[in-house]
Parts: structure tokens; C-alpha cells; sequence
């Protein structure tokens, strides 16, 4: 999807003054606002990320609060009543001009949002683990009244493990206690609770489309929703209550949610979606969605048990635009024994005579791939492959994959050689250049720092190389890899001196050279990114170290970290320091390791037991994995070039892989 230059915005609203903030797009679309309702007791933070991500996509997205709500500061909030509550959705409707808006409520605010749909309709409804209406309770037999007594208004102050089961990791104190102050500033009316959800609130025929986003596909009022009314029902297993729609990890189904706008609103589908779990003692090989090394042989880590890493089948849209001499093609989407047509159009003239251009856009997740065809003739990437990109929008032309409208007349990689002077080290580094294919001055190019350069190509150094041109090349014409410039940077020749951290060596004087000197020279040459998020610095053994340490640091330039068979160091002097940060170490690391040395000694691993702690001292400073942390232990692998030749891939995938 294309993303859109987005603001925010702040609105008190209607004779109450509520209120109401969220995201749009800072061009017009033509896409319907979505006005977002929250629970029983938060307020329109708790959508924070939500209407961001759904404005940089395009839809205006609003999150209000109804009276005694966060900032709709209400005197006597044990006077209001449901109707009341609706009355404030209406005042919103109309105060922002929202004609026939989606409508999207969480926890009890998605009852408020069916009764909004009844009375005045709604283009869609996505209901975030709602509550039932007396209708769907009844008919899913659940208890409806009772005479308990019920406070004249209610109020919630969540413990920091409910804070904590929301986020979907570790808070500090000082969040949680951030995270209280917004809770307190909410108040439910005990009167509008037991009409809503003890009473349960009578609600009529709802023409609107509705997805229901739910944590049990056993929940027994979203299975008469889905049999009974035609609702759509995504079941997310292993999450919360909470974290659905608050956690780092709900940006994945906040994207989903998107994919089910685009597509018109789809009904009548139910799917549930396993949580992938990483065990430390289970193999596994499930491909991380963007991701790393995985095989049949491969283990990943993790200290904490059910941290929830990807969300398994998820769904996204990808736009698809195709350079052709057919006349009419088609996409064949198959996902495992399934498939599917979808039907393209032409948008425009090809790059050459009789050639032309085609859109579609299609639904991809992990396992899922892709060919073209017209008639009997087909476009694949091999004999009987798939095309299994993991960008958002991809250009296809000749049989390869872009992420921008390539030329008519591709270039291709090149190579520079150039030797940068380090005072401090006393040396003159040998420094080699990758450039992309199709390179242009006027984009900015994310680069990967290489330590040990001399080993890092095709055939190059010992054991034959990382072969880490070739892969970044292979990656990228399969849409796997954005286009990214390689540095690597020959090591001193005292290695250990400018690698080892102080105060065993040198390092710090080494990564200085690299973020002060060797960096801006590059950039007087070539477009590079300043943002470390784009800017990667990868190593193994020793350079594994150098990385870490650099990321440490230096994050002002290194964001991303690479840390292959990262070695073992007297007192682990790294893994201390992480431990004792008081904030996330890295934007994103990648760790792994293999678990044998060397044909000669049966007897030593590859730096296993270190790794494991890296990965786990990272895992506890709030890095969550699959999002920003991955960590892989390879079976049978050795400390060599020859394996880090194997993982280099799954690093790149992972540490530049777009959200």
C-alpha cells in the first residue's frame, strides 16, 4: 500500500465538548473516516497506534471518548446512561462531518458501536473482542441480568502485570505508572455498564459489513455472529484482551484490518491465527515474516517462555504492478493446496514497444506465493516456482522484482575500491563498495557495514567467503531484500585490537573511525542514509562482538546489529552493559550461532551458551522477538564462512526488513 504524509489532530466537539483526536492524511482520499470507540475504562489513547498506521494508509481515522472519558471531563458521571453515550457518537458524527463512517469499537465500546450502526449506519463495523447484544446473547446462551449491585460509576487502576500482558512485554516502572495516570483519568457510569453489559443492550438488524476480531475461536458470540449474521471472524490465538489492539505486535492486524477495507469488505470468512511461540527447546522451522535462517535443523531462542514472535498465515495486501507484452494476464495467488485468480488492468505503456503495464493487488502471507499467466503461458521465477516477495508494493519485469519502477535498461552492482586512514589505529583500511543495481544519486540508500571485508564476497577469503554480494543480489531480484549499499572494511591487521571492546582493546576507537570517518567519506561519493534505521553493522566471532559493542555505542549511528557466532569475551563485558541499561539496547538485532566448532574438536560449540545470553539479556531490556530481536542457534553448523555464508541472508531480511 502506499503510505501518506499524515497529521494529527485535536477536536472538542458538540455541546459537551467531546473528545475526540486521531491521524489523516495530509492529501485528500477517497477513502471513508473510521471513528473509533474505546472500552469500558481507558480513553482514545489506547488507538494511538491504530489511527496512525490507518491515516499513513490512507483513511482519516478518529478516536473519541464519550462523557467522564479521558478529556471528555463529565461532573456527575453516575447520571449518564447508554443513550447518552450514543448521543455523544451522534454529536461526533456530525460535529466532524463523518458521513457514513467505519466504525470500529473495542471491549464494550464495540456495543456501542453495533447500536451507532443500527441507528445511523456505518460503511463497516470492525468489532476489536466486543460484547454481545441481547440478541447474540440469548442465542448463544449466555446469562443475561442479574441483581448484583453495580457502583454508581466505575473506575479501573490495572497492577503492572495487566499493563504489562497489554503491551505484550516488560514495562518499567516509570511506564506503568505513566500508563496508570491515563486509566485513572476514566470513569464508566454503573448505569450505562449494567444496561450494556449485564442487561445487555438491545440491538436491531445491522446492514453493515462486520469483522470481528477476537483471542478464542470458541467464544460463543462471535461463533453465532459468524454462523448466524454473515460476520467476518479473525481469531488471534495467544493474545490478550489488551494487547489485540494496544501491543507493538497489533500493528500486524491493525494491517490486516486495512487488507479487509481494501478488499471491499469481505464476509462470511472465519480464520484463526496461531501465535508462533519461541521455545528454546522446541526446533521449529517456521520462516520469521521477513525474516531469518530458519530450516529443519534450526532452533531459535528464547528466555522468556510464550513470547509471541509473528502472527502465523497473517494477511497482507501487496500492490503488484507488472511490465508485459501480454495483452490481458492474470495473478495466480496459491497458498499451500489453495489458489486463486486475481484479474489485473492496464494502467499505462510499457518501458519498450509493445510492451505494457498491469495492476493488481493481492493478499500474501508467509507461506503464500505467486505466478502470472495468459492462457496456457506462464511467467514463474523457475520451473514450477513461486514469486514470494516481502515487500508492500513490488514492481515485476524480465523476472525480477523491484521496489521502484525500474529502468528500460537495468544497470547492473559495482564495485569500488577505496582506502580510508584511521590516525588513531595508525592504518589505512581497505574499504570495498557495493553499490545496487540501478543505482540513482537522488535516492537515499540504507548500507550495511561488514566487518572482516576481506571475507566478506563471492569467493573471496577464507572458506571460499560469505558470498554476501551474491546473496544481497539474490535476495533483491526476489523482492526479499530492499536495495541496499554494502561496505565492507578489510580488518586492521592487529584484528583483535580494533575489535575487542576496552578495556581488553581498541574497539572504541575503531567504531569512532566508522560513525566519524569512514561513513561521511562515503557519503561524499554516494547517497547514504543518516538514520540508524537503516544503518546496519554486521560481524562474526570477534567482528560479532565489534558489532554489538558498536550498536552499544554508537546508536546515534548504528541502529541495527548483526551479531553472527558471537564470541565469548572474559566477564562478557557487553551482555553487562545491556543488562544494565535502563531502555531498549538496539532498534533491532540479529544473534545466532551454531552448535559444533570444527570437524577436530567434537568437543566445543560455537559459542551456544553466550549467545543465549545475549539473546536473553536483550529479551528482558523490552526487545520483543520477531518485531525487534531475533535469535537463532543452527544445528550442526560450524564457527566458519562457510555456515555464516548460510545465515547472512536471514541477517539482511530481518535487520532491513519494512514494518
Amino acid at each position: 500500500m502506499t503510505l501518506h504524509r499524515t497529521k494529527t489532530v485535536q477536536h472538542y466537539v458538540g455541546p459537551h465538548k467531546i473528545f475526540v483526536e486521531g491521524a489523516i492524511p495530509s492529501a485528500r482520499t477517497n477513502k471513508p473516516p473510521i471513528l473509533c470507540i474505546g472500552g469500558a475504562f481507558d480513553g482514545s489513547w489506547v488507538y494511538a497506534r491504530f489511527t496512525r498506521i490507518m491515516a499513513e494508509l490512507g483513511w482519516p481515522a478518529y478516536a473519541m471518548n464519550v462523557r467522564g472519558y479521558y478529556k471528555s471531563s463529565w461532573k456527575n458521571v453516575a447520571e449518564l446512561s447508554t443513550a447518552d453515550y450514543l448521543a455523544d457518537i451522534a454529536h461526533v458524527r456530525d460535529g466532524l462531518k463523518l458521513r457514513n463512517p467505519i466504525l470500529v469499537g473495542y471491549s464494550i465500546g464495540g456495543v456501542l458501536a453495533q447500536k451507532s450502526a443500527e441507528l445511523l449506519g456505518a460503511s463497516a463495523l470492525v468489532l476489536y473482542d466486543s460484547d454481545p447484544s441481547r440478541e447474540i446473547a440469548r442465542e448463544a446462551g449466555m446469562k443475561i441480568g442479574s441483581k448484583e449491585h453495580v457502583p454508581p460509576f466505575l473506575e479501573f487502576w490495572p497492577d503492572q502485570g495487566i499493563v504489562e500482558e497489554m503491551w505484550g512485554r516488560k514495562v518499567t516502572r516509570a511506564e506503568y505508572l505513566a500508563q496508570l495516570e491515563l486509566f485513572k483519568k476514566s470513569r464508566l457510569s454503573g448505569k450505562a455498564y449494567r444496561e450494556m453489559e449485564i442487561e445487555k443492550l438491545p440491538i436491531g438488524r445491522i446492514a453493515s459489513p462486520i469483522l470481528i476480531l477476537g483471542i478464542n475461536r470458541k467464544n460463543p458470540a462471535h461463533a453465532v455472529m459468524f454462523h448466524k449474521r454473515g460476520s467476518n471472524w479473525f481469531v488471534f490465538e495467544g493474545y490478550s484482551h489488551g494487547s489485540l489492539l494496544v501491543s507493538p505486535e497489533a500493528d500486524r492486524i491493525t494491517r490486516m484490518v486495512a487488507s479487509w477495507f481494501s478488499l471491499g469488505y469481505p464476509t462470511h470468512r472465519r480464520r484463526v491465527f496461531r501465535t508462533v511461540v519461541m521455545r528454546d527447546d522446541k526446533p521449529t522451522g517456521l520462516l520469521a515474516k521477513g525474516g531469518s535462517f530458519a530450516g529443519k535443523h534450526s532452533r531459535r531462542i528464547a528466555e522468556r517462555k510464550g513470547q509471541h514472535i509473528i502472527v502465523a498465515d497473517e494477511g497482507v495486501l501487496m500492490e503488484l504492478k507488472y511490465y508485459s507484452g501480454w495483452s490481458d494476464p492474470a495473478v495466480r495467488v496459491t497458498d499451500g493446496p489453495r489458489s486463486h485468480d486475481v484479474a489485473m488492468r492496464r494502467i499505462g505503456n510499457g518501458r519498450v514497444e509493445g510492451e505494457h503495464l498491469f495492476e493488481s493487488t493481492i493478499e500474501m502471507n508467509h507461506k503464500s506465493g505467486f505466478h502470472l499467466f495468459e492462457g496456457h503461458d506462464e511467467d514463474r521465477p523457475a520451473q514450477g516456482a513461486l514469486y514470494r516477495p516481502e515487500l508492500k508494493s513490488i514492481w515485476l519485469a524480465d523476472g525480477e522484482i523491484f521496489g521502484y519502477k525500474p529502468p528500460a535498461k537495468p544497470s547492473p552492482p559495482k564495485f569500488i575500491d577505496m582506502k580510508i586512514h584511521s590516525r588513531e589505529l595508525e592504518h589505512d583500511f581497505a574499504v570495498r563498495i557495493r553499490l545496487p543495481r540501478n543505482y540513482t544519486p537522488s535516492v537515499t540508500y540504507p548500507i550495511a557495514v561488514l566487518n572482516d571485508g576481506q571475507n566478506q564476497w563471492t569467493g573471496h577469503g577464507s572458506h571460499g567467503g560469505w558470498h554476501t554480494d551474491s546473496t544481497t543480489d539474490e535476495l533483491i531480484r526476489r523482492g526479499q531484500l530492499r536495495e541496499i549499499i554494502l561496505a565492507g572494511v578489510t580488518c586492521h591487521r592487529f584484528r583483535n585490537r580494533a575489535y575487542l571492546p576496552p578495556p581488553i582493546a581498541r574497539a572504541h576507537q575503531y567504531v569512532d573511525w566508522l560513525a566519524n570517518v569512514m561513513l561521511p567519506e562515503l557519503r561524499k561519493h554516494w547517497s547514504i542514509s543518516t538514520n540508524p534505521s537503516e544503518i546496519a553493522i554486521i560481524g562474526a566471532s570477534y567482528g560479532a562482538n565489534n558489532a554489538v559493542y558498536a550498536g552499544l555505542k554508537r546508536p546515534d549511528v548504528f541502529g541495527l546489529v548483526g551479531a553472527l557466532s558471537f564470541a565469548y569475551l572474559h566477564q562478557n563485558p557487553q551482555i553487562k552493559h545491556i543488562e544494565n541499561l535502563t531502555h531498549r539496547p538496539f532498534r533491532r538485532i540479529y544473534a545466532d550461532c551454531g552448535t559444533r566448532w570444527a570437524d577436530d574438536q567434537p568437543g566445543r560449540d560455537d559459542y551456544t551458551v553466550i549467545t543465549r545470553k545475549l539473546i536473553g539479556a536483550c529479551s528482558r531490556k523490552w526487545m520483543t522477538h520477531g518485531k525487534d530481536l531475533i535469535g537463532v542457534v543452527a544445528e550442526g553448523h560450524y564457527h566458519n564462512e562457510f555456515y555464516w555464508r548460510k545465515r547472512i541472508g536471514g541477517c539482511l531480511r530481518f535487520l532491513f526488513r519494512m514494518e
